[in-house]
């Protein structure tokens, strides 16, 4: 019995030999996880839309915490700033471009 994930792969690899594709599956488990995943989710329109909700939250969550921690970097380039801190010392210790810690010091003013 052939597999619609199957069928969805063949399809993208511009249908090539069921075979090979079998083969492949059957050699490598990665490969037989991804195609009952793919199964799985492409089975029911309500699971696809759920799959790709989580998906945006993980990149919605991801972009957050990386603006939370240059926040945090730039927090603590305000910080060394106000204690007289060589601009050298806070480049290197933050990463920031001298460009960003000007604009934290014209926004400290």
């Amino acid at each position: 019995m052939e597999r619609k994930a199957t069928k969805n792969i063949n399809i993208l690899i511009d249908d090539t030999d069921w075979g090979k594709i079998e083969m492949a599956e059957k050699k490598n488990e990665k490969i037989k996880s991804a195609l009952d995943d793919m199964e799985y989710l492409t089975g029911d329109e309500e699971l696809q839309r759920l799959a790709e909700l989580r998906e945006s939250s993980v990149i919605d969550r991801g972009l957050a915490m990386s603006y939370a921690r240059k926040q945090g970097i730039k927090e603590t380039a305000r910080k060394l700033l106000k204690k007289n801190v060589s601009i050298d010392i806070i480049l290197e210790a933050t990463g920031l471009t001298k460009e960003e810690l000007e604009r934290i010091k014209v926004n400290d003013k």
